[in-house]
């Protein structure tokens, strides 16, 4: 179930601040309506994008409330103070996806209930989205803040100004939202709660479960939620930006961080992707929902053959009369395409403990048509499901003609596989013996300049250290020249020394430091431009490999030696892409002027006392290499 929040935010007119009841009812429906106060026109019927509006007022209410015109005018008539509050003003966000008949349902009887039943009159008015984000729906619900009777207007209720009465509001709008979710059986639900603290409750939840496979899901969700929210901006500021206009000093770092956020957003998407392949190929098996499967419509023929006989005392015998393991085999026969029965039946307890979890606990509810579908395999069912019978006739061929060839290549390649985690496991044990590691780490991960004092991994993704580590390494490379004179002249940054520019670079203020990427993004365009530079290849050369060895890193299945990585994966990237002198005659030499300079600067540590490697670094998610623009 994906899930996001919603935005409902509520405010007060003020007379203080220049506004008027009647222009802004009349700006949010679109329509031309009269002050009687100052006796000016206000028209606004040209404007497009209104969908629905209509305004809810009490059973009792006198006539004239549902005329937009004749109402905003009684409000302003009764408010004599020049400070006065003339309405509050709700913004509702939709779900995407929702109709516009069901969204005017939603929103009348929101209004009906929580406002019109309790002596207030609501003008609600539904918007389409604007030029900027077509998910946009939403709509605009002005209240009057005077309680309303036969009579006319009372006093003010200020109950209605408290912080309950607004929280009470936006959970039933968040209810009904997702309610007619609900109805058209969308995956997707309205959140009311932070991302910090929706996180805190999946981490809690993974924490606190005792099934495998529960834990997994959960880290997943947890994982595509470890992201930073987007700070709000103001509209025309998000304008300038989406535009690429100048963007004001003072909203300078605030544009900062909404990009950031949405860097980290992607990345905890891109993380969680991860997470779920890697899950999938550990179960080896998909995760659906199954429905009814087609039968084969000669399942049960009347003459049963030697062979199918054979097949059938297999397939009795392997599912015990639990209709759990019938339907896992089906299952693993059917995504497991041409694998020995044998193979199946050995992994078939492997996959029954992840189903079942706690012995105590009931299976997994993305498992529970499986017991479904090995109930229909009773009494020669195996027949009924295609992939089940050709693996069980396979099955057959083999046991009268044995041809082993199959599984000693399986077996063969489970044994590959282990002594490949053994070599692995070796290497990272030798590595903390070795400073060029630690060196390795400083130029392709490490943001700290002081080694000792950074010896953990990030614990958050931070697009903004990312971009640095790589310009960083871009500035290195004589081809990129344009870069460097960028960097070395514009900027007055020193580009020889990769760890120095990152100081330099963290050392800006907010709006040189804008100031900065927004050239470098500009550079990049210019020169992708170019036809025969290849700027835009060899600039994602360095991308991927700040990419690759985070991954080989910090991955906890993929995690490797920091010498290995480099003298193979950097190294081949290098050879594939054409920077191989760049490897031998810039990379090569760096490392080693790092290790001397950490050998200078670092106490001496005796090899007993040093901790391993993986003792220092607690699981957290790589950097992913993605530079802005």
């Amino acid at each position: 179930m994906e899930t996001y929040n919603h935005y409902a935010q509520a405010k007060p007119l003020k007379r203080s601040e220049g506004q008027s009841a009647v222009a802004a009812a009349a700006y949010r429906a679109g329509e031309k309506l009269l002050d009687d106060n100052s006796k000016v026109e206000i028209d606004y019927s040209p404007r497009g994008g209104v969908l629905a509006k209509r305004i809810v007022a009490p059973a009792d209410a006198p006539t004239w409330t549902t005329n937009r015109q004749k109402l905003w005018n009684t409000v302003e008539l009764c408010e004599i103070r020049q400070d006065a509050q003339l309405a509050r003003e709700l913004t509702l966000q939709f779900p995407t996806g929702l109709p516009l008949e069901t969204r005017c349902e939603i929103l009348w009887s929101f209004c009906e209930e929580n406002f019109a039943l309790h002596g207030m009159v609501a003008d609600a008015v539904i918007h389409a989205p604007g030029e900027g984000d077509q998910r946009n729906d939403h709509a605009h619900v002005m209240l009057t803040m005077r309680t309303l009777t036969p009579d006319g207007f009372g006093n003010k209720n200020r109950d209605w100004n408290k912080n309950e009465c607004l929280e009470r509001w936006k959970i039933n709008w968040m209810d009904r939202c997702n309610a007619a979710l609900e109805a058209i059986d969308s995956n997707v639900r309205f959140e009311r709660r932070s991302i910090a603290d929706q996180y805190a409750d999946k981490i809690a939840a993974m924490e606190a479960a005792t099934d495998w496979l529960e834990k997994r899901l959960l880290e997943i969700e947890a994982a595509r939620l470890n992201y930073l929210p987007r700070p709000h901006l103001p509209q025309h500021v998000y304008r300038a930006m989406v535009d690429g206009r100048l963007i004001p000093d003072e909203h300078q770092a605030a544009v900062l961080a909404w990009k950031t956020a949405r860097d980290s957003k992607e990345a905890a998407a891109r993380d969680a992707n991860r997470l779920q392949e890697r899950l999938n190929e550990e179960l080896a098996i998909s995760i659906p929902i199954y429905s009814e499967r087609p039968l084969v419509t000669d399942s049960h023929e009347e003459d049963v053959s030697e062979q199918d006989a054979l097949a059938d005392h297999l397939w009795t015998d392997a599912v015990r009369g639990s209709d759990l393991r019938a339907g896992l085999l089906v299952l693993l026969a059917e995504t497991n395409p041409g694998t020995p029965f044998d193979i199946l039946l050995a992994s078939l307890p492997d996959h029954e403990a992840i189903v079942m979890g706690n012995p105590a606990d009931e299976p997994r509810s993305g498992y529970r048509n499986l017991t479904k579908i090995g109930a229909t395999t009773r009494e020669f069912g195996w027949r009924q499901y295609p992939f089940c019978a050709y693996t069980l006739r396979r099955e057959i061929d083999w046991l009268e003609s044995p041809t082993p060839t199959a599984r000693d290549r399986r077996e063969s390649e489970a044994a590959k596989r282990d002594a490949e985690i053994n070599e692995r496991l070796e290497r990272l044990a030798s590595d903390d013996l070795n400073p060029k590691s630690n060196a390795l780490d400083q130029l392709f991960c490490r943001y700290d300049r002081d080694y000792e004092d950074s010896t953990k991994w990030d614990a958050t993704w931070d697009p903004k250290k990312d971009w640095i580590i790589i310009v960083s390494l871009r500035a290195l490379d004589a081809k990129q020249h344009e870069l460097r004179y960028l960097l070395s002249n514009r900027f007055e940054l020193k580009i020889d020394d990769p760890i120095e520019l990152r100081d330099a670079v963290n050392t800006l203020e907010s709006g040189r430091l804008i100031e900065l990427i927004d050239a470098v993004a500009a550079l990049d365009k210019e020169m992708d431009a170019h036809e025969g530079r290849h700027w835009k290849t060899r600039r994602q050369v360095f991308v991927e490999m700040v990419q690759r060895y985070s991954m080989q890193r910090a991955h906890p299945k993929l995690q490797d030696s920091a010498i290995h990585i480099f003298g193979t994966t950097i190294k081949d990237i290098c050879v594939r892409t054409g920077l191989t002198a760049f490897y031998e005659n810039v990379l090569a030499p760096l490392i080693e002027a790092i290790v001397v300079r950490f050998a200078s600067t670092q106490p001496e540590t005796r090899k007993d006392e040093k901790a391993p490697l993986e003792s220092k670094r607690p699981s957290a998610k790589p950097n992913d290499g993605n530079e802005p623009g």
